[in-house]
């Protein structure tokens, strides 16, 4: 009966480590692909181009229309007219066209302004409205934008 017993309680501890081992497989993890690393100083170029070359300018435009604005609330979110990278952000590049939205944020509520598409090394910027195929300079845009306004006012 001892003998029985002894045998029992082995096949059941050799049962015990069979199950516990066999959520272990024998296979190696597979490598992960190399990442391809983002080139920040490239990234904050592009950035850079897009606030001076179409944030400055929209900025502008309202201020000279409007006055100056209340952007400066207190408040812990960004205010004001911001670019949004659409484009993957490793291939942010000045030599490659990169698209995004410009978003106007007031606090912590925003609201989209335009689309853009620019080129750093071709000095290339240019914008559309949404619903919009074509591109256009950002002072013509600026120009459609304030005739709209006054036709939908007088309208």
């Amino acid at each position: 009966m001892k003998t029985r017993s002894i045998k029992t309680g082995l096949i059941l501890i050799a049962i015990a480590s069979v199950f516990a081992l066999s959520s272990f497989t024998g296979a190696t993890p597979k490598p992960e692909p190399e990442k391809i690393k983002t080139d920040w100083k490239e990234y904050h170029e592009v950035q850079q181009y897009v606030e001076e070359n179409i944030c400055e300018p929209i900025r502008k435009n309202y201020v000279l229309k409007h006055g100056k604005s209340s952007l400066h609330s207190f408040s812990r979110c960004p205010s004001g007219y911001h670019s949004e990278m659409i484009t993957a952000t490793d291939s942010v590049k000045t030599d490659r066209f990169v698209n995004g939205e410009i978003v106007f944020y007031k606090g912590c509520e925003s609201s989209y302004i335009c689309d853009f598409k620019v080129c750093v090394e071709k000095g290339f910027a240019v914008v559309r409205s949404k619903g919009s195929k074509n591109y256009i300079s950002v002072n013509e845009w600026l120009q459609r934008r304030e005739q709209y306004a006054k036709k939908t006012i007088k309208g």
